[in-house]
């Protein structure tokens, strides 16, 4: 029986069991489509209920047992749809040094008045350099 409240023992117990009617099909064929059955109910189950917590808790993503919850069921090909808080997307997409998905995706979400103030503080940027470099070449 699924948990109603994410436990993780009882969680890991359901995918030990559906990985064992998995192994029992290869061992015995005649009853591979009803072990193989039995095996994708649970992991089906199991892929949903994992889904359904980490939509009502978004830090489970951060759990190490979450975690190998997932990556059993990724390895056995179910696939939870886990949805990423925004600073974990970032902090992500920081560590794997993509600095132009950074900026890219930055730009897009930004509004109007964001990208005006931006370009105001470039241009005050550079004019300052500019009257910088001219300071320096009249005192040479």
């Amino acid at each position: 029986k699924l948990p109603n409240k994410y436990d993780f023992n009882s969680l890991n117990e359901l995918i030990n069991l559906a990985i064992s009617y998995k192994e029992a099909a290869l061992y015995l064929p005649n009853n591979e489509i009803i072990f193989n059955s039995i095996s994708e109910i649970i992991f089906d189950g199991v892929s949903k209920k994992i889904t359904s917590f980490q939509k009502s808790d978004l830090s489970l993503s951060n759990r190490l047992d979450f975690q190998i919850l997932v990556n059993k069921c990724i390895e056995n090909n179910f696939y939870p749809d886990l949805k990423e808080s925004s600073s974990d997307k970032f902090l992500k997409t920081l560590l794997e040094k993509d600095y132009f998905h950074l900026l890219n995706t930055s730009y897009q979400k930004s509004n109007w008045g964001l990208k005006c103030a931006f370009l105001v503080a470039l241009s005050l940027m550079l004019y300052g350099l500019f009257s910088v470099f001219k300071l320096i070449k009249n005192n040479v």
